[in-house]
């Protein structure tokens, strides 16, 4: 998005910031925590992650995985440079791990140009992307399934059913925390988490006007299978 004055944005866009970050941040905050407390718990697929080859790392820059041209065809519009985020270790903190570059991970945010208008700047798309790296195919798998399917009363409760999407990586799925009635951060964003191996990547979509659940679902799976 072009630069606009700041305290139109604090005044008009920041409850929405914030609210989106709160959603997509306790996404993180609510796997840790379920991934403190059954440990002890075998993952769901865990016969088939047996199988698959904790190959060395795929995707190391978030900002790569795809071209402008691709997010202009597939989500439309003209999208920007893409600008590096803030990546987060998918360690234990206070752990060695913790400072292990590999586990670091990648961000990335693109945005759809605009006018600088309020009306276009509600209608522009950002998207922002993540890799997350894990120690272990295992680790990362259980870090999907109860994402995907959580173990106890209160997860499944925080978390909407997911969306299984097919033919996309080891798993794909889109899921979204459980915020409420319309209007509300869910209504405005959608994200596609990708395990590949010991990654996830995550591809999450943010239109403060609101977003088409079931077209932006549909272009984000398009654009995810050029993976």
């Amino acid at each position: 998005m072009k630069r606009y004055n700041a305290e139109v944005i604090v005044k008009k866009y920041l409850p929405y910031i914030i609210a989106i970050v709160v959603v997509l941040g306790g996404i993180g905050v609510y796997i840790a925590l379920q991934g403190q407390n059954h440990t002890s718990n075998p993952p769901a697929n865990s016969s088939d992650s047996s199988r698959e080859t904790a190959s060395a790392k795929k995707y190391t820059n978030a900002c790569k995985l795809f071209t402008k041209q691709d997010l202009n065809d597939i989500l439309g519009g003209t999208f920007g440079d893409g600008e590096e985020d803030i990546a987060f270790s998918t360690a234990t903190p206070g752990t060695p791990d913790y400072d292990n570059e590999d586990l670091q991970g990648s961000a990335c945010k693109f945005d759809q140009e605009d006018d600088g208008t309020t009306a276009s700047m509600q209608q522009s798309i950002r998207l922002s992307i993540e890799i997350k790296t894990f120690a272990s195919v295992d680790k990362a798998t259980t870090w999907t399934n109860e994402l995907h399917s959580p173990p106890t009363a209160e997860g499944q409760e925080a978390m909407d059913k997911p969306v299984d999407v097919q033919g996309v990586g080891d798993q794909a799925f889109f899921a979204k925390v459980n915020t409420g009635g319309t209007g509300s951060a869910e209504d405005k964003n959608e994200s596609l988490y990708i395990r590949s191996g010991r990654q996830v990547i995550v591809l999450t979509v943010t239109r403060l006007a609101g977003i088409d659940h079931d077209a932006m679902q549909a272009s984000l799976t398009k654009l995810a299978k050029k993976l």
